[in-house]
């Protein structure tokens, strides 16, 4: 009985033995056959795609339970890690991965660093091109040749005149830009076709307006899209003499018609300048300052600045509170030099003790419980949001974004913007609202939320 007793415990332990060889052999059996191997979806290698476009990218493996992460880098440049199938960057719909957004042409390498659930690191690349809006050519095919359509080489003009310059490219796409001198100074550049300059009903271009006896040279600068650069001349000719009035008839005397003396305006808008002569012919132009500095010289009627929307003139756009002195310099065609001076005043939105900064969280409450994984809508209101300049939020001391304008929310929607607020994990988080509002002063609240 002893001896059939010793035999089973020599079974039992026989049979343990071999079976934990066997666990650990099938262990290290399931560790070699992580299956890694994984390829770009999109975009296919070698794909050209057009300027200004977003980039989505899609990495599938063989085996999607046998990854345990994936990162991606373009030109060298981590964009984000996906730990999740499907393995995608850039998706339609979001503002995320801005790196792959809005693309500028020129040649584009994505790498994905694949970690499997054995623990290797492997890599797999993708080349791809961004074509500018028209196809970018080798340098031997660049067609850059042009010639001066307008003037023509040794044109006469009669004094006075303004002379419209057109130069004509044999292969426009193939031109990045052309940039026109006269007599050495420079006049504008010109990105886009047509190349022209001083066309008429335009403004601008003043050294080829009112033109003034002499001999001309004309110099054309132009960058083609392989690199180059190269230039083309013409001389013109302007005879005769500018009948200026006689110096005792010159009328140049003037007002400003916009705005009136004295007048008061709301802080942050344009402040729209016009300027009367009595006699307009005998002006020969304009010059705008405002409390001394130089705004904009006008060379022919109507004297205006700063008219309808833009960013020209700035001095004059978005105006904030305080006094302004307009000072118009005219000179007139008998050559002497008169001023008219106009003064205005620009209030501020508020009074400094009167801005409504008070504001709060609206999501999420404060000491509110989120589920582990959850995306966090923030929502900021504001008493009275016209007090306000800006907000910019804090998550645990780190900066997500600053908004200008209400209302003032983040992360809100599907998407991976303000990642700092999204697939959250657990903890206690700490949320601070920097406010400022338009009397300058700076102000703080803040919200705690947990994640379970």
């Amino acid at each position: 009985m002893k001896k059939l007793a010793f035999i089973l415990i020599a079974a039992a332990l026989f049979f343990s033995i071999n079976l934990s060889a066997s666990t650990t052999e099938n262990t290290a059996a399931e560790e070699m056959t992580c299956v890694w191997d994984s390829w770009f979806k999109y975009p296919q290698h070698n794909a050209k795609i057009a300027e200004g476009k977003h980039v989505y990218v899609r990495v599938d493996p063989k085996q999607k339970h046998h990854i345990a992460s994936m990162e991606l880098f373009i030109n060298g440049r981590f964009i984000r890690k996906e730990n999740n199938y499907p393995y995608e960057w850039a998706k339609q719909g979001g503002s995320g991965d801005p790196v792959l957004r809005n693309l500028r042409p020129g040649t584009y390498k994505l790498k994905v660093k694949i970690q499997d659930r054995c623990g290797r690191y492997n890599e797999k690349y993708c080349v791809f091109y961004v074509i500018g809006r028209n196809q970018h050519p080798l340098p031997s095919q660049c067609e850059w040749d042009s010639w001066f359509k307008s003037p023509k080489e040794n044109a006469t003009y009669p004094s006075g005149k303004d002379v419209y310059v057109r130069v004509e490219p044999k292969n426009r796409h193939h031109i990045e830009h052309m940039e026109l001198y006269i007599n050495g100074r420079f006049i504008r550049k010109e990105s886009s076709y047509p190349f022209e300059w001083a066309k008429q009903g335009t403004r601008g271009d003043e050294y080829l307006r009112n033109m003034k006896p002499g001999s001309y040279k004309l110099k054309v600068r132009f960058k083609d899209k392989c690199g180059q650069y190269h230039e083309k001349y013409c001389v013109f000719h302007v005879k005769g003499h500018h009948p200026n009035p006689q110096p005792s008839r010159c009328e140049w005397e003037s007002w400003y018609k916009h705005p009136k003396n004295g007048a008061s305006y709301p802080a942050g808008k344009d402040l729209y300048v016009r300027v009367e002569p009595k006699n307009q012919h005998h002006i020969e132009y304009m010059e705008l300052y405002v409390n001394g500095k130089f705004v904009r010289k006008e060379n022919t009627y109507p004297y205006e600045w700063a008219k309808g929307s833009g960013s020209a003139d700035h001095y004059l756009r978005n105006m904030k509170s305080g006094t302004y002195k307009l000072t118009v310099r005219i000179k007139d065609k008998c050559g002497k030099l008169n001023e008219k001076h106009c003064v205005i005043y620009v209030k501020g939105h508020q009074n400094p003790g009167h801005c409504q900064w008070d504001a709060w969280f609206k999501y999420p409450r404060n000491n509110g419980t989120y589920k582990y994984g959850s995306d966090v809508y923030v929502r900021v209101d504001a008493k009275n949001y016209q007090s306000i300049a800006h907000m910019e939020l804090y998550v645990n001391g780190k900066f997500v974004r600053k908004e200008n304008s209400y209302p003032y929310e983040w992360c809100k929607g599907q998407g991976n913007g303000d990642g700092y607020l999204r697939k959250l994990k657990r903890g206690t988080y700490k949320l601070k609202i920097k406010i400022k509002d338009k009397c300058g002063q700076y102000r703080e609240k803040y919200c705690t939320f947990y994640v379970r």
